[in-house]
């Protein structure tokens, strides 16, 4: 059963500050709350399942599917051919791509009966491995990929803005871990990215309040946070030390960068590998096509809903100067300045929803679409702070990376590499 622990306030909350003047001025652009304000019964029943006080680990319950006839099983656990697939004809034909073809480049799923998200109808299902395997075939890794499709198979009938499993491999979680009742539990602090195999960064006002004893872990190749059915298992990584921008200002969020050295380097694979660094010589506008990814809430309401999904956000990047325009518009006012460690994105209104990362994505990569290579993604930015969530024409804040690079460079340095961690097993 998976176990990654949600705390209760996540972002609004990180900074535990005291309430009055700009500390809570600050709390509301961050997205706080009362932290004493009941959960909604949605909330809820997510966080239980994460905490595992939800039963999950019962006998396993077989559907049946086709009259009886067939199983339902996780999709990586049928081989293509014995895919009971009834909805191949529901989908429109475009560019005079035959019905065949299309299904030769996009091979894909529809659910049939089976109701667990995930699984597919199947005449005959593929054997559980429950031990670790060696990989397959031997990955090799590249910065900045994107697996657009998917690994493995693409999977249609998504929710909006939800990401095919590892389609962003550089995602990371980051969880402090406390020892509860003599067992070690894992709560949500923020998200992150993995920039080298043993490097994970992430935002400063997620780590900056801890204890320097404070125990952290990063999960990478997360996906789903409920369930394990995918293809490739996650890895844990202990971090074994933490440091910050030394220009951090924790009440302006100024400079607000953070860099987790692992105990163990990480093994790259198709689920798992590093986002560029990008080049500081080239202009912000350069950046245009950008996405931002996260398990966070989607809006700041008490009706918000954490995602159990990784969920991907395609986003427009906002020159500085038309961002603090914009800003000037909301209760921050015409003096507002903004710093020019800060850059923006988002806020634009595609079919009548406002793009934006919301509480909880705190630390999270914005990855763009490198000029000099476009067919990989650099980080230009860190998941900051904003004016609420999802506000038309208001764009979100991100820490800037590309004027870090020399200090996230000579910070690398410093931190020698450690040896890499076991390879990770593929479940199928």
């Amino acid at each position: 059963m998976k176990r990654l622990l949600l705390l209760a306030a996540l972002l609004g909350c990180a900074l535990a500050m005291p309430q009055g003047g700009e500390d809570a001025f600050l709390e509301s652009l961050l997205g706080g709350g009362d932290p004493a304000a009941p959960i909604s019964e949605t909330d809820q029943s997510f966080v239980d399942s994460l905490l595992g006080t939800i039963d999950n680990v019962g006998p396993v319950e077989v559907t049946r599917c086709e009259r009886g006839e067939f199983t339902c099983t996780p999709y990586f656990r049928c081989a293509e051919a014995n895919i009971v697939a009834d909805g191949l004809g529901q989908f429109d034909v475009r560019f005079g791509i035959t019905k065949e073809t299309f299904e030769a480049d996009h091979p894909f799923i529809t659910h049939s009966e089976c109701t667990r998200y995930g699984d597919v109808c199947c005449t005959d299902p593929l054997p559980e491995i429950t031990g670790p395997t060696e990989p397959i075939v031997k990955y090799q890794p590249e910065c900045g990929r994107r697996n657009g499709d998917g690994i493995e198979v693409r999977i249609t009938g998504f929710e909006a803005d939800q990401s095919q499993f590892g389609e962003l491999p550089y995602m990371a979680a980051v969880l402090r871990v406390e020892d509860i009742g003599g067992e070690q539990r894992n709560f949500f602090e923020c998200a992150g990215s993995l920039i080298a195999p043993h490097v994970v960064m992430t935002a400063a006002h997620c780590v900056h309040h801890l204890d320097a004893k404070a125990k952290l872990r990063v999960r990478l190749g997360e996906w789903d946070t409920q369930k394990e059915t995918e293809p490739l298992l996650h890895v844990d990584i202990d971090v074994a030390s933490r440091v910050s921008h030394p220009e951090f200002e924790p009440k302006s969020l100024r400079d607000d960068v953070a860099l987790l050295f692992l105990k163990e380097s990480a093994t790259l694979a198709p689920h798992i590998d590093t986002l560029c660094l990008p080049d500081p010589t080239l202009p912000m506008n350069s950046y245009t096509n950008c996405t931002v990814g996260g398990w966070g809430k989607d809006n700041f309401n008490v009706t918000g809903q954490f995602q159990t999904i990784l969920k991907l956000i395609e986003l427009k990047h906002v020159p500085n100067d038309k961002c603090q325009q914009k800003l000037r518009l909301t209760r921050l006012r015409k003096y507002f300045r903004l710093d020019r460690s800060f850059t923006c994105a988002g806020g634009e209104v595609v079919a009548g929803k406002v793009k934006d990362a919301c509480t909880g994505d705190g630390g999270a990569p914005l990855a763009c679409r490198d000029p000099n290579n476009p067919s990989r993604y650099v980080q230009v930015g860190i998941v900051s702070w904003g004016i609420g969530c999802a506000t038309a024409n208001v764009p979100g804040v991100y820490a800037g990376v590309p004027q870090q690079v020399g200090w996230i460079d000579q910070q690398i340095r410093a931190h020698p590499a450690p040896p890499p961690s076991p390879p990770t097993a593929i479940l199928k």
